[in-house]
């Protein structure tokens, strides 16, 4: 079962001389505050294993009792303090990666920039082991600079070891990392804590700054003008509680655990150093409880300005009322401009030249239509027609469009077409000489079909564009 809840303030309960930071829940609150300080005993096990592994790894502790060698003792000892320095940036590197996790995965370079003053604030530094090695202790008999150096090097592995766990426990009062509290042999409740961060109400806005003269230019006056583009976007940040409480649990070794894990948990694996592995443990169990209580921890507008510098050649005129600027232009608008007005002398031309070609093949139509109609050839007049109606109908509806800058509309056309054809049509029915209900029945059809083709191409003319209202 998960319980998810949504809060905005948090404080924590006392147990023994930790406190645990925990939401506001009544019950929970009283859960914990009734529980016993059981970390203890855990947290003083760890240590010990801990202290002890290291030890094991030093080459002081593996050098041969038979050495004698003030030498070789010394080189040894010197070695160790040199591989605890190693280990402790190497806890540095795992303390930045469990905080990374705890906070954020998967960050943009915008939101990864937010948060980097919170990851500053979660991480814990270690102090640098120091070794004690002296003319002095050189001159010691070798059993008691051995007895000596290996005290020494223990004080500094238990003091580092110290650290670590001072160091785990500021990042559970950060909300950082979490606790494990095992109620029986086989029941667990821990808690752990993940952030996330959303980018929300991105922006642009850009500035096109003023004209400057550039001063000492050798090639003459020259201008200078600088834009400016602002972009923001919005971010928040957010925490998420996660409590779990399982059952038939078990603790398993990292090399032993078979549960899968996501890439930012193994990762974090990953990145554990071999002489910590072995007090590593896995948690696995039958989950019966999950509660999630996701608050609100900050948010921030992260703002970029980036700045370009635009150099300017040519006339750049203005609109002056004395010292006054009223408007003013650039090299930019002018060869807009000039664009502008070599399309629509391209475009004009191109009109010109249909106008020509509409004016040539309607005379030679006309002709064509003459001869045909004093010869009696009726089928090549009504031909004749028919093509005049439609490339007449088509050519004047392109020049129309052309001219406006408008939209074709192919309904328009087919509607102006068909209605002009029909009125041709009908017109040469008035001509033909057939019977009187032939001619008043083909009259009736052609009529009615060139008044309704017409009257819906003039009902179109006035409806709007619907390409252009989209716009």
């Amino acid at each position: 079962m998960t319980t998810h809840e949504m809060t905005s303030n948090t404080f924590g309960v006392v147990v023994g001389e930790r406190t645990y930071p925990i939401d506001n829940r009544k019950e929970f609150c009283a859960e914990m505050a009734s529980a016993e300080p059981i970390h203890d005993d855990s947290v003083k096990r760890v240590k010990q294993d801990l202290a002890s592994e290291i030890w094991q790894r030093m080459p002081l502790t593996n050098l041969s009792p038979d050495v004698n060698s003030a030498t070789q003792i010394i080189a040894a000892y010197t070695e160790s303090v040199r591989n605890l320095r190693t280990f402790r940036g190497e806890a540095m590197v795992l303390f930045s990666a469990t905080v990374s996790t705890a906070f954020f995965y998967d960050l943009d370079d915008d939101a990864a920039s937010f948060v980097s003053e919170i990851l500053s604030a979660g991480r814990i530094t270690l102090s640098l082991p120091q070794s004690i090695a002296t003319a002095e202790l050189g001159s010691l008999p070798n059993d008691e600079l051995r007895g000596r150096l290996a005290q020494a090097l223990r004080i500094e592995i238990n003091r580092f070891v110290t650290e670590i766990v001072a160091g785990l426990d500021r990042l559970v009062d950060r909300e950082v990392v979490g606790l494990a509290e095992w109620t029986s042999t086989n029941a667990v409740r821990y808690h752990f804590f993940r952030r996330s961060a959303e980018v929300t109400g991105t922006t642009t806005r850009f500035q096109r700054g003023r004209v400057q003269e550039r001063s000492g230019s050798p090639l003459g006056p020259q201008f200078k003008r600088t834009n400016k583009t602002t972009k923001s976007k919005k971010i928040t940040a957010w925490l998420a509680h996660h409590r779990h409480d399982t059952i038939e649990a078990i603790q398993t070794s990292i090399e032993n655990a078979n549960v899968p894990m996501p890439s930012f948990v193994a990762d974090l694996v990953e990145r554990i150093p071999s002489w910590m592995r072995p007090t590593i443990t896995v948690i696995d169990g039958y989950l019966i409880r999950e509660r999630i209580t996701r608050k609100e921890l900050c948010k921030t507008t992260i703002t970029q300005v980036e700045e370009e510098e635009e150099l300017l050649y040519g006339h750049e005129p203005a609109v002056c009322f004395g010292p006054y600027v009223l408007t003013g232009w650039g090299p930019r608008d002018i060869d807009e401009m000039n664009a502008a007005n070599q399309l629509t002398s391209t475009k004009t031309g191109a009109v010109r030249a249909r106008r020509f070609w509409f004016v040539t093949s309607a005379a030679a139509a006309s002709a064509s239509i003459a001869v045909a109609y004093t010869s009696r050839l009726w089928f090549p007049l009504v031909v004749a027609l028919f093509l005049c109606a439609i490339g007449g109908f088509s050519a004047g509806t392109v020049i129309h469009f052309e001219l406006r800058n408008a939209r074709m509309n192919a309904w328009r056309m087919q509607a102006g077409v068909l209605g002009l054809a029909s009125i041709l049509a009908g017109i040469l029915v008035l001509a033909w000489p057939w019977t009187v209900i032939t001619f008043l029945l083909s009259l009736s059809l052609m009529m009615v079909g060139s008044v309704t083709c017409y009257l819906v191409n003039l009902a179109t003319l006035f409806l709007p564009n619907k390409e252009s209202s989209n716009e």
